[in-house]
């Protein structure tokens, strides 16, 4: 019985062929594992003889990925593929070094890529941002002008908000130490030194409860 991924496969099998071992992403892996329908040579990461797939027949799953990220249009942003890579580590590490992870996200977007619609070809060169790190961009410039005119003005915070702080959220071991920084906070060691041993000098201990 042929599967649901195989059987969308079996009809795209004349274009460059990537494999398992282009991918670090374990659903990837097994979409590629049970995709597969022949075994040949890699055109990207050269291994041999192994289970093969036409690159556009990953076409959707990376387009659904790349919903998540939108083309930067002031300058601004990261390469999408260090995007991709660093937010969800999709390719072999060795195969995204040596930039031929570049080549292979180009030609998987490239092979369901229509110029009919007007939209330009996805570049792995190009500059992104996630899409709504844009969208809260946006709408801080936007809070920034109306609280000038209104500064009782509140932001309108959406749910999602939760989702990108939640990907800065980072596990450190216990007994770290932490550091905050202050903008504009500019002294020399001596100084900033000094400056804490005479608040030190002046504090009153507090009286246990």
């Amino acid at each position: 019985m042929t599967s649901a991924r195989a059987a969308a496969t079996i009809e795209v099998m004349d274009g460059p062929m990537c494999c398992v071992e282009c991918f670090n992403d374990e659903w990837l892996r097994d979409y590629v594992r049970e995709a597969s329908t022949e075994k040949g040579d890699c055109d990207y990461c050269e291994a041999e003889n192994v289970a093969v797939v036409d690159v556009a027949s990953l076409y959707g799953p990376f387009q659904n990925l790349l919903r998540l990220y939108a083309a930067s249009d002031d300058g601004l942003g990261d390469f999408l593929i260090n995007l991709i890579q660093g937010e969800h580590e999709v390719f072999n590490e060795e195969l995204y070094d040596g930039g031929e992870a570049d080549r292979l996200l180009d030609d998987i977007m490239g092979s369901g890529w229509d110029d009919d619609t007007g939209e330009p070809r996805v570049n792995a060169r190009d500059l992104y941002e996630p899409a709504l790190s844009q969208w809260m961009t946006e709408a801080w410039r936007d809070f920034c002008a109306k609280v000038k005119v209104d500064p009782e003005h509140e932001p309108g915070l959406p749910e999602l908000l939760d989702e990108e702080l939640g990907r800065m959220e980072v596990v450190v071991p216990k007994g770290s130490t932490l550091y905050r920084a202050r903008l504009g906070f500019v002294e020399q060691e001596g100084e900033v030194a000094a400056e804490l041993a005479r608040k030190l000098a002046k504090a009153v201990p507090a009286k246990a409860a």
